[in-house]
């Protein structure tokens, strides 16, 4: 799915009529967010970047499956966010709770991912990357490659979820 280039304008006191990036998710089934797919975001003069996961902390029953996964299959997640294909360009971000939830053990080793209410990774591209295209494409599949383990594991967490209809 690729996002609209121009802007609503109505209610903004930014009158620019369109967005100043590029963004497109690239997901297995086109405009659902889930399954997981990537998304890149190209933003001349300001920093590009690849990102994946899931995003946004207002789905809770989605975080909590990934919790409930992550609680019962944390050494996997360990093992994916600690290697050495994901931290070459990636870490762990996302909104977290204080606490690790009710329910989840606070002992547990992978604790402080189970606070998380979002689970996403994104790494940066430089302006002059992006403008040569050859290694440009190359360096956003590096990255993609880096990332699919993870956006692997967050599917298996949701699978079988579906988006609340609005």
């Amino acid at each position: 799915m690729i996002f609209r280039l121009n802007r609503d304008i109505r209610f903004s006191s930014d009158k620019k009529p369109y967005n100043p990036a590029f963004r497109a998710h690239l997901s297995p089934w086109g405009k659902p967010f889930i399954p997981l797919g990537y998304y890149l975001c190209i933003r001349p003069g300001e920093q590009s970047f690849v990102a994946g996961g899931l995003y946004g902390s207002g789905w809770q029953e989605a975080a909590n499956r990934v919790r409930d996964y992550i609680a019962d299959h944390g050494n996997e997640f360990e093992k994916i966010v600690t290697g050495n294909a994901f931290t070459k360009y990636f870490t762990v971000l996302g909104e977290k709770l204080k606490r690790v939830p009710k329910g989840n053990d606070i002992d547990h080793p992978q604790a402080e991912y189970l606070k998380h209410k979002s689970w996403y990774a994104q790494s940066f591209i430089a302006d002059k990357t992006v403008l040569t295209a050859e290694r440009f494409y190359d360096i956003v599949i590096e990255k993609y490659r880096a990332l699919k383990p993870f956006k692997d594991y967050l599917n298996k967490a949701l699978e079988c979820y579906q988006i609340p209809k609005r």
